[in-house]
């Protein structure tokens, strides 16, 4: 087993992600190597967004060396998105866990009205000059903390699991993924994601740093970008944040 091999838990830290690149900057970490966290105080979700961490959650970030290849922080929030979501479905089959492009699992809310966060995924790519060093994925998870508006809990879904409880089912699932990743390439794993989606087939706006675009999700792309048809014609979108309609404020 490479992810998990070996795990360093905090009480309370900062970041995970944060606490890895000190690590990394120190030669103190290997690959598949975990920092794991019962608190953060500092946590960040993608576009440098806060990230709540309270206690009740679970926190963990990995190291990983892989081979440099284009998008490849993209592949791997992609498919660790789609094992967390594999691991809380065989919890709480009644869920149901699903996908949000690109990097959100969600869950139905209460009375199941829109889809709510359950975990959320940042993948952080570190390079010498143009060549890939290490990435760093970093994972949250809503366990048992009270949920916010726009969040759910797996004790809300009926998994009734602690953060120390999960964290080896998702790492047994990550690896075993990121194992097919390696010898298959993103395709072996692709088929869950879109599976999983919930953004397929349904109508989504899409934030683009400053531009919004709105249309109708038609698939995501064997190498995981999200084809979206708009007034304009079919186009391919390769980052950025997307809601579905009926949530959100998109009415």
């Amino acid at each position: 087993m490479l992810i998990g091999n070996k795990i360093l838990r905090y009480a309370e830290i900062d970041s995970t992600n944060a606490e890895v690149k000190r690590l990394a900057e120190i030669s103190a970490v290997e690959n598949g190597n975990v920092v794991a966290a019962a608190l953060q105080t500092a946590g960040r979700g993608r576009r440098g967004r806060l990230w709540e961490s309270p206690l009740g959650g679970l926190y963990f970030s990995v190291f990983l060396t892989p081979p440099n290849l284009p998008n490849l922080a993209g592949h791997i929030a992609m498919l660790t998105g789609a094992s967390v979501a594999s691991v809380v479905n065989e919890l709480a089959p009644g869920a149901p866990c699903r996908l949000k492009w690109c990097n959100d699992v969600v869950a139905p809310g209460r009375g199941g009205q829109g889809w709510r966060k359950l975990s959320g995924l940042l993948a952080e790519s570190v390079f010498f000059g143009e060549e890939l060093e290490y990435i760093i994925m970093g994972i949250g998870i809503n366990i048992n903390s009270v949920s916010q508006p726009n969040s759910v809990s797996c004790l809300e879904l009926g998994a009734g699991v602690s953060p120390e409880g999960l964290l080896p089912l998702v790492l047994r699932e990550l690896d075993k993924n990121y194992a097919l990743l390696g010898t298959a390439g993103f395709e072996a794993v692709s088929g869950k994601y879109r599976e999983l989606c919930v953004n397929v087939g349904k109508e989504v706006r899409v934030f683009i740093d400053a531009q919004v675009t709105e249309g109708f999700c038609r698939g995501i792309t064997p190498d995981g970008h999200m084809l979206v048809e708009t007034a304009g014609g079919l186009i391919t979108v390769h980052a950025g944040t997307a809601t579905v309609r009926g949530e959100d404020g998109y009415s």
